[in-house]
Parts: structure tokens; C-alpha cells; sequence
């Protein structure tokens, strides 16, 4: 239910070379210029880094385009490939054994994984379903998030669990839990286009009376 230690760290290697050139671009912390640096940066200041970059998706192309830390082709591909990411509130709802499932807007039903730890062994102490707004990502044809979750302590009626229950019985029975983002574009024809599509972002959150408890893993 989580990435193996080679892709866990091929993701927060080139996470943290993006992450760390949008703080480059914006300025938010000073002094940390170079990935290097802003790795080694406490946490607490790189969360705000990582709200701006999904705040500012033109980094991700920017990023790509520029390829300030050299990475080869097949790691700018992952990069370029988050331009699809999905930001909005989901329930946590079921543990699989090969992924955890979230169910999103619409009723989508997603198979996501931890990345050095798998979600159900940071949130064993807690029932499901669990609410939270996280960001989605497609990682090497998983979906995997972006390392934070923020979550919502609150309780849920007898009609939310049967809801919720129905759309996974749906999505199950006709073979549409989503198992990736990933799509044909290729950097290529990312660095080539002179027009390049801002990616959507789903914003449609309906939680926002609840304090989130942020959870990095």
C-alpha cells in the first residue's frame, strides 16, 4: 500500500527540486536557493513552499520547460504528469491490500498509495470513513498525494456511510475505480507547444466550517 524505497525516493527527490524552485521564483524563505538546501529545511516552512506551487500550477510547466536541476527526460515526464493533479476533500474510506480507496467529487473512486508509509499505517487509530483535502498525483501509473493530508475530526451520519458505501459497490461492480492519472502527454510536446493549458484544478470543497489537523507522511 506504498511505494517501494526507490520510487518513495525518486518522488521526494524530484518533489523537493520543484517544491524548491518555486520557492526560488516567489521568495518565501530566504536564502534557500538550491534543492539541496531546502531539503534539509524544517518542515513546517516548506508546507507553505508546497500550498503555492498548487496555488501557481504554471510552475510545473515552468519547471519542466527550464529543468533547472538537469533531471533526464523520464523524471521531467513524473513532473510534467502533475499538472494533472486533483485538489479537493476526500473520505479515506476503505483499506485494500495493494492501495488504500478515497472517494472524491462525484462519487470517483480512487486507488491511492502511501509514499514511505502506507495510509493506513498513519491513521490506524482511527475509523473509517476519515475526511480530508488532499492533492492527488500521478506517479509512474499509480496515484500516489503529495505528502500532506489535512485532516477533519468529524463524525459521520448513518446516510454518509450508506452514500459511501453505494458509490464504492458502484465503482466496484462496473470496473471504474480510477487506478491512474496518467495520460498520452509527453514533455515533448509540453516543451514544444507555444500555448500550453493551464491544468484544472477541482476545487470544490464542501468542508470548510472544520479546523483540518495536517498530517505529513
Amino acid at each position: 500500500m506504498k511505494l517501494s524505497k526507490k520510487d518513495s525516493d525518486l518522488f521526494y527527490r524530484l518533489m523537493s527540486g520543484l517544491q524548491a524552485y518555486v520557492n526560488k521564483q516567489l521568495k518565501i524563505i530566504p536564502y534557500i536557493d538550491t534543492m539541496e538546501k531546502f531539503r534539509k529545511f524544517h518542515e513546517k516552512s516548506k508546507l507553505t513552499v508546497r500550498n503555492a506551487l498548487w496555488e501557481n500550477p504554471r510552475f510545473i510547466n515552468n519547471f519542466v520547460q527550464e529543468n533547472p536541476e538537469k533531471f533526464p527526460p523520464d523524471e521531467l515526464e513524473i513532473i510534467n504528469g502533475w499538472g494533472r493533479f486533483i485538489m479537493y476533500g476526500f473520505f479515506i474510506y476503505r483499506y485494500m491490500k495493494d492501495y488504500t480507496l478515497l472517494i472524491g467529487n462525484e462519487h470517483n473512486v480512487y486507488a491511492v498509495l502511501g509514499i514511505s508509509n502506507g495510509i493506513d499505517e498513519v491513521y490506524y487509530k482511527k475509523s473509517l470513513p476519515i475526511l480530508v483535502k488532499a492533492v492527488l498525483l500521478p506517479f509512474k501509473g499509480c496515484i500516489v498525494y503529495d505528502g500532506v493530508f489535512d485532516t477533519y475530526d468529524v463524525g459521520f451520519t448513518l446516510a454518509t456511510h450508506e452514500a459511501l458505501k453505494q458509490d464504492y459497490i458502484y465503482a466496484r461492480e462496473n470496473n471504474t475505480i480510477i487506478m491512474s492519472l496518467d495520460s498520452g502527454n509527453s514533455v515533448s510536446n509540453l516543451i514544444q507547444a507555444t500555448n500550453v493549458a493551464k491544468p484544472v484544478v477541482n476545487n470544490n470543497w464542501g468542508a470548510r466550517d472544520f479546523k483540518p489537523d495536517r498530517t505529513r507522511f
